[in-house]
């Protein structure tokens, strides 16, 4: 039967099937999942790289790197939430009779996170794993840029006393 098969034959299906050994995408190299938005990802890493005022391109890569960091980490807080919802969907409270929706909605979260606790501890670590390397390349970029200014300030100072001297 296997030999038989020849895998899906409609675009959608092969587009469905390329995508069978993607997991959850935090610990490969894409920052871009297929299923993402790319001008989505475009405007959130322009957006947060103008926030550090880059002035060359090592701080321009440790700026991007940062922002590809946060990406991952919105990622995995996104696939907690839905592993949540997917609880709710399922009504995992549902034998429970609870009548307060807030109450039964809490329940469905706790069978969820019962239920599946080691795919949660799993996304935990991963995303404390992503943290760590924002963080790593955000005390980079601020020392980087740290040393840049006090190296215009120096030349500034210079500056200014060779315009002094010369007047």
């Amino acid at each position: 039967n296997a030999q038989k098969s020849t895998g899906p034959t409609t675009e959608e299906g092969k587009r469905r099937s390329a995508l069978n050994a993607c997991r959850h995408g935090l610990t490969g190299q894409v920052v871009v999942l297929p299923e993402e938005d790319q001008e989505a990802f475009d405007a959130f890493m322009l957006a947060n790289v103008a926030t550090f005022e880059v002035a060359n391109v090592m701080e321009q890569q440790l700026a991007q790197s940062y922002v590809h960091y946060q990406w991952r980490i919105n990622r995995a807080a996104a696939i907690e939430e839905n592993m949540f919802t997917l609880g709710n969907i399922k009504d995992l409270a549902g034998n429970l009779q609870l009548e307060d929706p807030r109450v039964h909605n809490a329940m469905c979260n706790a069978k969820a996170f019962h239920g599946d606790g080691q795919t949660f501890n799993r996304l935990t670590m991963y995303a404390q794993r992503l943290v760590n390397q924002a963080d790593r390349i955000l005390r980079q970029l601020k020392a980087l840029q740290a040393e840049r200014r006090q190296r215009e300030q120096r030349e500034m100072s210079e500056a200014a006393k060779i315009y002094k001297a010369h007047r």
